[in-house]
């Protein structure tokens, strides 16, 4: 069973990354043949293995699952994601009796924020480099509109300075303020000048996130949100042509990137 399902996960999740990174979206067949097959393989090992299975895996699934609606309607993740997180709550379940075994799910999750933050940070390091020019010139516009903030924050690293020749321990702060400025502003801009685009509304799909509140003629017809089949409908309705979207990083492969680190390390983490 194991081994079908490994292999199952992996193809699923190489295809998703792929589909992804190329259009940005994942199909839904894709994100729910995953959990149905999950469901599938471990509901007919049950037979044999006794319903423990089965019931390790609603439980995953139903752990994920709230976690997933908790991510997807505060925004922080597209609706792709949050059925692939379902999916592989299903997949990876949750031991019974409950051990240290049982944190499995936790750990994979605990993996994929942190390779996602990590390939996330490399994704917007290179858009960066690549569009050098128009990056440094909108940052150092940025930091001519924050300049009082940049300013109290070098001050700040000064102090620590000064401090850390009393307290050693302290030198490595110093460099914590003014990299932290740094990195929120490079993310700001990485998002507003390389994530948004203006798109027909005849190609605008469902979880698409709109940039910026919709008006017409001085009134709003839809605040910015992840748009459903009724904010498309809306849309149509109220004739509006063209939209700006928000794309975000393709994070699925980090999803990819996870499971792959969790099979390496999955008997340690058992372990902790």
């Amino acid at each position: 069973m194991i081994d079908v399902l490994l292999v199952v996960v992996f193809l699923a999740l190489l295809v998703a990354s792929y589909t992804d990174i190329r259009t940005r979206e994942v199909p839904d067949w894709l994100s729910y043949g995953l959990l149905f097959t999950a469901f599938g393989i471990k509901g007919i090992f049950s037979f044999s293995h006794g319903l423990t299975y089965f019931v390790e895996s609603i439980l995953g699934f139903l752990i994920f699952l709230v976690l997933a609606l908790f991510l997807y309607h505060s925004r922080q993740w597209g609706g792709a994601d949050a059925k692939l997180l379902m999916g592989m709550g299903a997949v990876i379940g949750v031991s019974l009796p409950l051990s240290a075994e049982s944190l499995s799910l936790f750990w994979f999750f605990l993996l994929l924020l942190l390779l996602g933050s990590i390939y996330g940070f490399i994704w917007m390091l290179t858009i960066a480099l690549r569009q050098w020019t128009d990056f440094h010139h909108a940052f150092q516009k940025v930091l001519k509109d924050h300049r009082g903030v940049h300013y109290t924050i070098l001050l700040v690293s000064v102090m620590l300075i000064i401090t850390a020749f009393f307290i050693p321990l302290l030198f490595i702060m110093v460099f914590v303020p003014p990299l932290t400025l740094y990195a929120l502003l490079s993310v700001g801009i990485i998002e507003k000048s390389f994530f948004r685009k203006k798109v027909n509304i005849s190609k605008v799909t469902l979880g698409d996130w709109l940039a910026e509140d919709i008006t017409k003629d001085g009134i709003l017809i839809m605040k910015r949100k992840t748009l459903n089949s009724k904010d498309l409908q809306k849309l149509y309705d109220s004739k509006i042509r063209q939209v700006t979207i928000k794309e975000g990083i393709p994070f699925v492969p980090s999803f990819l990137l996870a499971y792959i680190v969790f099979l390496f390390f999955s008997t340690p983490f058992a372990l902790l």
